[in-house]
């Protein structure tokens, strides 16, 4: 599926592109009206389940840097609705945690997929409604033929 996505974005070079997996990628989203994910940004879904994260771990401030590390804004997540949440997590906001640094959610500027950073325990807890999907990692795991 990121090799489909990512080659319909041209992120990879010649050689590593897949078009025969964009292409069928390209005519099933066509055909079942599904829309693609966007690279680099939190979507929605991702961001209201983020809030309820910080929420369900009791985190009143959280943390918001850009891609380069040079904005950094403080956010008081208390009183916000899902709706003033997801306005204040801008495009180019890569890298939200809670005050504490108990959590880390990031994303890469050319990834469809992102990145939870904390102990085993806090993930755990913040999983009870399957907001979120993906796969555990640990010091073990192998990626990209390491």
């Amino acid at each position: 599926m990121n090799k489909a996505l990512t080659t319909t974005i041209g992120g990879y070079r010649a050689v590593f592109s897949r078009h025969d997996l964009a292409d069928r990628l390209l005519q099933y989203a066509e055909r079942e009206r599904v829309f693609l994910p966007e690279e680099g940004k939190f979507d929605v879904f991702s961001k209201i389940a983020m809030l309820r994260a910080f929420r369900r771990l009791g985190k009143a401030f959280i943390v918001i840097h850009d891609e380069f590390l040079e904005k950094k804004v403080t956010l008081d997540i208390r009183g916000l609705t899902d709706e003033e949440f997801c306005n204040n997590l801008e495009y180019k906001d890569y890298y939200t945690c809670d005050i504490d640094e108990e959590i880390l959610f990031a994303i890469d500027w050319d990834d469809f997929f992102f990145l939870i950073a904390a102990a085993p325990t806090t993930i755990q807890s913040i999983l009870v409604d399957e907001s979120f999907e993906g796969f555990f990692c640990d010091d073990s795991t192998k990626f990209f033929g390491n």
